[in-house]
């Protein structure tokens, strides 16, 4: 999977707090994802998880939202 440098880095933050790893996570936006590459898939899963701590809401822990 091709991710910009920023995206690996959220990935290795996101995966940190919710105590999990970045395939354990990929897993779970990959499950979601329907129609969409992976890449993609993630990238968006990341704006949605960084969103979400932006305003002040506790981030969806499973990525329910990505490619629906």
């Amino acid at each position: 999977m091709r991710l910009e440098s920023q995206f690996w880095e959220a990935l290795r933050d996101v995966a940190a707090r919710e105590r999990s790893d970045i395939g354990e996570i990929c897993t779970r936006i990959a499950k979601r994802a329907r129609n969409t590459n992976l890449s993609s898939a993630v990238r968006v899963a990341m704006m949605a998880y960084y969103r979400e701590l932006a305003v002040g809401r506790e981030p969806i822990k499973s990525f329910e939202a990505v490619g629906d």
